[in-house]
């Protein structure tokens, strides 16, 4: 009587499978795109912050964003909001915070990101 495996194997994790790797030059210059189709185009854009989820996934973005310009790397946006608010000037720390502490429960009012888009990258 043969016995039959029952153990299966998961792939493994893209970033383990590929050796994909992009100059942080380019990652700067897609940054750069992004930030002009997406945050430039105000009128749109403020249409999409009267959403509170959204302004809280904004802030996040922006911190991202200046990051990667800084550093040409993508990391996480809680990494990224933690070195903005070392990096950035002290006015944004409470908003990045609030961003932060974004949840289901707790939806931070962030109002700021309608009127003050100056901490866009290049602003």
């Amino acid at each position: 009587m043969s016995s039959v495996s029952t153990e299966r194997r998961l792939p493994a994790p893209i970033h383990a499978r590929s050796s994909i790797r992009v100059d942080a030059d380019d990652l700067r210059h897609a940054v750069v795109s992004l930030l002009h189709s997406w945050w430039m185009p105000t009128p749109r854009c403020r249409r999409w912050l009267d959403n509170p989820f959204y302004r809280s996934y904004g802030v996040l973005t922006m911190c991202r964003m200046r990051y990667t310009l800084q550093y040409g790397v993508v990391v996480s946006k809680a990494m990224t909001a933690r070195w903005a608010q070392a990096a950035l000037d002290a006015r944004w720390t409470p908003l990045i915070e609030a961003a932060l502490a974004w949840s289901n429960d707790n939806v931070p009012d962030l109002g700021e990101t309608r009127s003050d888009s100056s901490m866009a990258p290049g602003r």
